[in-house]
C-alpha cells in the first residue's frame, strides 16, 4: 500500500542539489532536540502555514516551558507572521571551522570571494537579488563591556589575590566579575598546557576547559593590565562561538519585510581540517524549501559559483514588521481597515492647558487676567529655567550653562497640555483602577490583515516652545518652512529612557534661536509626576517654584510635573519608564510602537492646524496667542 501511495502522490519530495560527503563539519539539524530543535535559525521549518496572515505563515515553536512567563512569551512569538528584519542568523556544526580563512573572506568588501551569503530570493520583493552584507568583526556590533572588575595581587589573600568589584557589571562575587563581555569565553584555563582540565583551572565552574573566543586563541597570552584589556577588545569575535561551533551572522542593514531570504553556505566554508562543510541530508537543503532555493541559481554566477559549490542552504521569511503601525497611521487619517480611528480620535482632542488649568495641578491660583491664556511668556520661562538648571537647582555643567542661558533668551513663549490618542496597551484583563492602570504587562492586539484591534484611549502630555515672529514674508500657511515666520516649522524631540518631555528645556532655546518651534511628548509610562509625589526627587522643582513665582509664572510647576508616569511597584510613587526596557520583550516592543503611534497622532494634529479646525476649548487649533493666526 505504501508503494502505491508514493506512486499516486508523485514520489518522495526532492531536494535542490544532491549533497556531497566531504568529511568536513556537518551542519547540526535535529528537529527532536529539547527544549528546542537544534536547527539553523531563522528558518521556515520553524513556521506553520496560516492564510490569515500577510506572509501566509506564523512562527511555530513549542509553548511548553518551566514558567508561565516563558510559555506566554512563546505563545506570543507564535503570533508573529515571520522573522525579524534585523535579527542574527545562527547555524551550528559538529566540528570547528577554519576561522582565519572565513574572516579573511568575509571582512573585505568583495562579495565574490565570500564563503557564505544572505540573499533576497523573493521575486515579489523590490530588493530581489540583493546580497546583504554580514558583519564579521568590523567593530559595528561591539560586545565588550565598558567596565569590569579586576584581580589585585595580594600575598595575604587566598590564592594570592583579591577581587576588586569596582567595575563589576555582574552579580557580586560572580566568577566572571572581571570578564570583558557577557557572551563568550575569553580566558585560557589550561594553565599548565597539558590539554586536561586539572583542579583549579575551571575558573567559571562549567566543567569545560575553556579557550578564548578569539581567531588566535593565544593572542593575549602573557599580557596584563591595559595591554591585556586592549588585546581582548581587539581579538574577541562576535561572529562565532568556539564552545558551540556556532556561527552568528549579523546583517549590517535591515532586511526587506515580508520577503523570503536564503542563507547559502558554500564549500568555501571549511573546517579546521581543511575539508568543506557538508549537509546532514541527502540534499544540500531541507526538501520543503527546494522551490524557494531555486531562486538562488541565477544569482550564483556573479560570485563565480555554480550549484556544485553549494554546501548547505535554507530559507526564512521576514515578518510584516511595520505594517500594523502603517495601517494604524492610515486609520488616523480615515483610510483603511482602522479608518474609524479618525472619528474616534479627532483633532479637537488637542487640549492646550490654560494657565488656570496648569495652576490647578499644584493648587496655585492664577491671576484672572491671564487665567484663560495658553502661552507662558518666553522671557519669564527663560529666566525660570536658567535658575532651575543652574547651581542652585539641577546643577548643570557650568560650561553648558553659558550656552543654555544665551539660547533661552530666544524663547518667545511656551505652552503645553494633552491630546487623545488610541491606546493599544489598554488593560485587557479588566482589573485596572484609577491608581493602578494594570497595563505594565499588556501588548498590542492588532492585525492589519484581518482588521482586528483591541484599544482604549489615552491622554498624551506634550509641551512646545515657540520662537519670536521675526519674519512675515512667507506664504499663507508657511509651506516653505521659513524660520521665524508663522506658522513656525516644528522640530520634534523624543526624550530618553526614564526621561520626560521636560528634556526640551535644554534644547528648545537653541532651536527657537534658529526660528523653529520645538515640541516633545511624554512617551508611554514616562513623565515627572513623581516630582510632585516624592519630596526627595522633587526637591529642586520645589525650590524652583519660588523662582517661578517671582517670575510671574508659578503655574510652570504644573506644566513640568503633569506626566504619564504611574506607580508600577505599588509604593505610592510614580515610576517613570519602569516598564520600558524589561525582560518582557513584547511589552517592550509595544511600548515603543505605542509611542510611535502617539507621535503620529500629534503630527496629524499639527497638520490639521489650518485656521479652521478647533481645539478642545473650541478655539482655533494652533492659535496659541489668540491673535487669529495659527502659530505652529
Amino acid at each position: 500500500m505504501s508503494i502505491l501511495w508514493i506512486l499516486a502522490c508523485g514520489g518522495q519530495p526532492e531536494g535542490w542539489i544532491t549533497s556531497e560527503k566531504t568529511g568536513g563539519p556537518v551542519v547540526r539539524y535535529d528537529m527532536t532536540a529539547e527544549p528546542l530543535p537544534e536547527i539553523p535559525l531563522p528558518n521556515n521549518q520553524a513556521t506553520r502555514l496560516d492564510p490569515t496572515t500577510a506572509t501566509g505563515r506564523r512562527l511555530n515553536i513549542s509553548e511548553e516551558a518551566p514558567t508561565e512567563y516563558e510559555s506566554r512569551t512563546r505563545r506570543t512569538f507564535n503570533e508573529l507572521d515571520g522573522f525579524g528584519t534585523f535579527s542574527s542568523i545562527m547555524v551550528s556544526f559538529d566540528a570547528p571551522l577554519d576561522l582565519k580563512d572565513l574572516l579573511d573572506r568575509q571582512s573585505d568588501t568583495d562579495f565574490r570571494n565570500d564563503a557564505l551569503f544572505l540573499l533576497n530570493v523573493d521575486e515579489s520583493c523590490s530588493r530581489y537579488g540583493e546580497e546583504v552584507y554580514l558583519d564579521f568583526h568590523s567593530g559595528r556590533n561591539p560586545i565588550t563591556l565598558y567596565k569590569f572588575g579586576s584581580r589585585v595581587p595580594d600575598v595575604e589573600a587566598p590564592n594570592g589575590e583579591y577581587f576588586d568589584e569596582g567595575g563589576n557589571l555582574f552579580f557580586r562575587f560572580d566568577s566572571r566579575f572581571d570578564a570583558h563581555n557577557i557572551l563568550f569565553e575569553e580566558r585560557h584555563e589550561d594553565a599548565n598546557g597539558n590539554g586536561v582540565l586539572d583542579e583549579g583551572e575551571d575558573l567559571d565552574f562549567d566543567g569545560i576547559l575553556d579557550v578564548p573566543n578569539f581567531v588566535d586563541t593565544e593572542a593575549c597570552l602573557g599580557l596584563e593590565g591595559i595591554e591585556y584589556n586592549q588585546c581582548v577588545a581587539d581579538n574577541l569575535i562576535n561572529f562565532y562561538d568556539r564552545q558551540a561551533n556556532r556561527l552568528f551572522l549579523k546583517p549590517l542593514w535591515p532586511l526587506e519585510q515580508q520577503c523570503t531570504y536564503a542563507v547559502v553556505l558554500t564549500k568555501r566554508l571549511k573546517g579546521e581540517d581543511g575539508n568543506s562543510i557538508q549537509s546532514p541530508f541527502p540534499y544540500v537543503n531541507p526538501v520543503s524549501q527546494t522551490d524557494d532555493l531555486r531562486g538562488v541559481e541565477p544569482l550564483l554566477g556573479r560570485y563565480n559559483l555554480s550549484t556544485d559549490d553549494v554546501g548547505f542552504a535554507w530559507t526564512f521569511t521576514t515578518g510584516s514588521m511595520t505594517k500594523d503601525v502603517e495601517e494604524l497611521r492610515k486609520g488616523l487619517y480615515g483610510v483603511g481597515a482602522f479608518s474609524n480611528l479618525s472619528e474616534e480620535f479627532p483633532v479637537s482632542g488637542f487640549h492646550p492647558y490654560t494657565r488656570a488649568e496648569l495652576g490647578s495641578i499644584t493648587d496655585i491660583e492664577v491671576d484672572s487676567e491671564v487665567a484663560d491664556d495658553y502661552a507662558l511668556p518666553g522671557g519669564c520661562v527663560a529666566s525660570s529655567f536658567a535658575w532651575l538648571w543652574g547651581p542652585n537647582g539641577m546643577g548643570e555643567w557650568p560650561a553648558n550653562m553659558c550656552s543654555l542661558e544665551a539660547d533661552l533668551a530666544s524663547v518667545g513663549s511656551t505652552f503645553g497640555g494633552t491630546f487623545t490618542a488610541p491606546n493599544l496597551l489598554n488593560d485587557k484583563d479588566g482589573i485596572a483602577t484609577e491608581k493602578y492602570p494594570a497595563d505594565n504587562d499588556e501588548i498590542w492586539s492588532v492585525s492589519h490583515y484581518t482588521g482586528e484591534i483591541d484599544y482604549g484611549s489615552t491622554e498624551v502630555s506634550f509641551w512646545c516652545s515657540l520662537p519670536e515672529e521675526l519674519d512675515t514674508s512667507c506664504s499663507e500657511g508657511n509651506p516653505e518652512g521659513t524660520p521665524f515666520c508663522k506658522p513656525f516649522p516644528v522640530i520634534m524631540y523624543a526624550h530618553g529612557y526614564g526621561g520626560s518631555r521636560n528634556e526640551i528645556s535644554l534644547h528648545m532655546g537653541r532651536h527657537n534661536a534658529m526660528g523653529y518651534a520645538m515640541c516633545s511628548l511624554d512617551s508611554y509610562g514616562h513623565g515627572l509626576t513623581r516630582w510632585r509625589e516624592d519630596a526627595i526627587a522633587g526637591a529642586a522643582i520645589r525650590l524652583a517654584g519660588f523662582e517661578f513665582e517671582r517670575n510671574g509664572i508659578p503655574e510652570l510647576t504644573g506644566l513640568l510635573t503633569s506626566g504619564r508616569d504611574r506607580d508600577i511597584n505599588n509604593d505610592g510613587l510614580a515610576d517613570p519608564g519602569a516598564d520600558m526596557w524589561t525582560s518582557d520583550v513584547f511589552h517592550t516592543r509595544d511600548m515603543v510602537r505605542q509611542s510611535v503611534l502617539e507621535y503620529m497622532q500629534f503630527v496629524r494634529m499639527l497638520r490639521s492646524m489650518n485656521g479652521e479646525a478647533v481645539d478642545f476649548h473650541g478655539n482655533v487649533l494652533g492659535d496659541v496667542d489668540f491673535d487669529g493666526q495659527v502659530d505652529i
